[in-house]
């Protein structure tokens, strides 16, 4: 006898069916009864039911490991986010002095456009990194995905609605 793969929802409902009553009604709609593997098997149910605990265990095992890795990496970037922004924060000292001492000078110099430059640059950055938190607080769990995982998503009107916030934004606090 090859073993067939039953689903989450048959081997349940076969159980359901044995245990609902001991009469031969009760094989009545069992895929189980069905497929004749009742006729096959005394213990037929229960064997496909240690089956799919045995999946699903392993399954879980892989997917804690998968996690225990997305952990470790989480805890790795976060390690060096902190560093970078300690790092950011620096220089964005040594600019804003420079910038101060630039302006004081008139801003014609290599150095003074290389200053203005970095400050541009900075300031760049930190418009991309508003940008991503306000998208992300825009995002929800779709529910609409096949594989049992629902990733976060967000619309593309709200991208849209977004940008122009943030330009409507720049304008009126200049």
């Amino acid at each position: 006898m090859t073993k067939r793969k039953f689903t989450v929802d048959e081997v349940i409902k076969a159980l359901e069916h044995c245990t609902s009553s001991t009469t031969s009604e009760a094989c009545n709609g069992c895929p189980f009864n069905q497929t004749n593997i009742c006729e096959q098997m005394s213990n037929g149910v229960e064997i496909y039911a240690l089956d799919l605990i045995n999946r699903q265990r392993a399954e879980i095992a892989d997917l804690e490991d998968e996690n225990k890795g997305l952990k470790e990496t989480n805890e790795h970037l976060s390690g060096e986010y902190i560093a970078l922004s300690k790092e950011n924060d620096k220089m964005r000292k040594i600019v804003n002095a420079d910038v101060v001492i630039v302006n004081r000078r008139g801003g014609k110099s290599e150095y003074a456009k290389e200053i203005i430059r970095i400050k541009t640059s900075l300031v760049k950055t930190d418009a991309i990194k508003e940008f991503a938190e306000r998208l992300k607080a825009r995002a929800y769990q779709s529910t609409e995905w096949s594989h049992g995982d629902h990733p976060m998503v967000v619309e593309v009107d709200d991208i849209d609605e977004l940008v122009e916030e943030m330009v409507e934004g720049e304008k009126n606090s200049e």
